[in-house]
Order: structure tokens, then C-alpha cells, then sequence
């Protein structure tokens, strides 16, 4: 894993509210220096997941920059997509991608690293109006999803560089900008997101969803009052961490997905019987073509599943 020194195009998990600061430029001139935001104190309480895995590569990274230097506003980067010197060279490496070139409309993340990515969108936008083309359109996400779901900025028909700068900023969002509705079609061709830290060789994609097809735990029955966030430490404390937890708490159920059957089995019988926010969890291996049954033996195995129905089919034919 390394220092993500580049903007990635699909992939990860945080996201920052946009800071409404000018671009920083890249180069060391005296003045930047002085007025360089210095470290704060960070107190944020080191969680026991945060020692492995790729929460302690996220800490490596952040403790590298911060004990370096090498970070801008916001600060400190801790539990943040970084703003690390050369971010804005780096979004300008965008323009070279042939994906780029054929967009029309891109979808930012609202992080501050991003915001020269925000700026080159409206630039390329105002430069294809001029040239009558099609519009490049800019959307970002609302930030803290508090209304709709994405923001198509407009920015003003005489805006200049400046005000196009002001555009890429969380209150020239607010000012500048349509909001998009889940029933609104729209079309993305382009989604840019930033990261703490990324492998050249793109093991994290490949490791995060190899799971085995056998090996997924279905939960159901769950409270409306349990959140995901709940019951992913409850599964901490039972020792069971899935490598994939698809949550459907609004129909009261979820997906565990594990390495192997036996951890998954494990898994099942560990969880049958608990309760969660009051409610006895029901849980059972997994099945794509299982019926939706509201009773009974929840810890039967797939191969079960599969002779049962078997059985209902062979008694349909007679």
C-alpha cells in the first residue's frame, strides 16, 4: 500500500466535507511556508481495529504526512481523504485520460483533495459552451445526504476563473447548484473519488469482494431500531468478522459473507438464538433460490435446502 498520490476513478471509503478555502498551489515559496496551517493536538481515540488490517496502513499514511508536513487544510488529515501537497498537480493529470476526454458528465466527491478535479469539470464546461458542444456537467453529492441525492452545479453564465473556483466550495455548491432526486435520471460517465492509501497492483478490490458463495450467513428477523453500525460491534464482540456485510436493515435483514463454510457455519451457530435490540435473529446459510420462509430451522445448510426442495419437486411431479 502506498500514499495515494494520484486521483483514482472508482474505489473509496470516505468522504469530507467540502472546505471552503482556495486552492493551495504546489511549490515551496517562503510565504507558503509561514502561512502553512501547523499540526493540532489529535486526540481522537485509537480503536482496536485501527492497529490492523487497512485501518493501520490509513494510520501510517496519516502519521507520515502530519509528522512531515506534507498535508494542507483541513488538519489534522487523521479520519479524512488527505489534502497532501500535490493533490491539485495530480487532479491535473486528469485531463490526459481518455475516459476523461469523453465524459459529459463526472461525478465528484466533496473532498478538498478533489477540488481542482470540481474546477477542470466547469472549466472544460465553460471552454465546450463556447465551442458549441455538449455540456460537461459537474455533480457532487449532497453533503451528509440531508436532502436529495446528488447536486448538479450551474455555474453563472458569466462566471471566470474566480467564480468558478467558488463554484467547487461547499457554500458556492449551495449557491450554484440543482438538486438531483432519486426519481431523476441521470446518466454518469465519470465518477472521481480520492484515497487514503492504494495498492499499484489493486489487491484491495480483488481480496474485498473474493468471498465463497457457499459461505454467506443470512440474518433476518432484525428490529427496525437495530443500525449497522450496532451490530457490526456486536459481531466484534462474538469474534466474527465477515469479509462483506450487506445490510438490509429496512426489510429486517442481512448478509454475512466469509472466507470459508466452516467459518460461516461457525458464524450460524454462534448467532442463533441472540437477540438484537430485543429480537431473536433467525439465521441460516445462505441460499439465492431459497423460499422467503417465516419459520422454522434456520441453521439448515445449503445441501439441505437443496434436498427439500428437491423432495417438493419430485412430489409436485407425481
Amino acid at each position: 500500500m502506498e500514499n495515494n498520490n494520484a486521483i483514482a476513478t472508482q474505489g473509496p471509503d470516505d468522504e469530507a466535507k467540502i472546505e471552503d478555502v482556495k486552492p493551495t498551489v504546489d511549490g515551496d515559496s517562503p510565504e507558503k511556508v509561514n502561512n502553512r496551517q501547523r499540526r493540532r493536538p489529535y486526540r481522537k481515540e485509537i480503536r482496536p481495529e485501527d492497529e490492523t488490517g487497512k485501518w493501520a496502513i490509513r494510520r501510517k499514511i496519516w502519521d507520515h504526512l502530519e509528522d512531515n508536513n506534507l498535508v494542507n487544510a483541513p488538519r489534522p488529515c487523521h479520519y479524512r481523504i488527505p489534502n497532501f501537497e500535490g493533490a491539485a498537480a495530480a487532479n491535473d493529470r486528469l485531463t490526459g485520460l481518455a475516459a476523461w476526454k469523453q465524459a459529459r458528465t463526472v461525478k465528484v466527491n466533496p473532498d478538498k483533495p478533489q477540488e481542482q478535479a470540481r474546477f477542470l469539470v466547469l472549466e472544460d464546461e465553460k471552454e465546450l459552451v463556447l465551442l458549441n458542444q455538449t455540456q460537461r456537467n459537474l455533480l457532487v453529492p449532497t453533503p451528509q445526504l440531508r436532502t436529495g441525492l446528488l447536486n448538479r452545479v450551474v455555474p453563472p453564465a458569466d462566471a471566470d476563473k474566480e467564480k468558478l473556483r467558488r463554484c467547487c466550495t461547499s457554500q458556492g455548491v449551495k449557491e450554484n447548484s440543482k438538486e438531483i432526486g432519486l426519481e431523476d435520471k441521470v446518466k454518469i460517465d465519470l465518477i472521481i473519488v480520492g484515497s487514503v492509501a492504494v495498492s499499484r497492483k489493486d489487491r484491495r478490490q480483488r481480496q474485498r469482494f473474493r468471498t465463497n458463495p457457499d459461505a454467506i450467513v443470512w440474518m433476518g428477523g432484525l428490529s427496525s431500531r437495530l443500525r449497522v453500525s450496532a451490530l457490526k460491534s456486536e459481531l466484534r464482540n462474538l469474534n466474527l468478522i465477515p469479509a462483506r456485510l450487506v445490510w438490509r436493515g429496512p426489510r429486517g435483514f442481512a448478509y454475512l459473507h466469509f472466507h470459508t463454510t466452516d467459518t460461516a457455519k461457525e458464524a450460524v451457530d454462534t448467532l442463533f438464538g441472540r437477540e438484537f435490540e430485543g429480537r431473536e435473529a433467525k439465521v441460516e446459510m445462505a441460499n439465492n433460490d431459497r423460499p422467503r420462509r417465516r419459520g422454522g430451522d434456520y441453521r439448515r445448510d445449503r445441501g439441505n435446502n437443496r434436498e427439500s426442495q428437491s423432495e417438493q419437486q419430485e412430489t409436485g411431479d407425481r
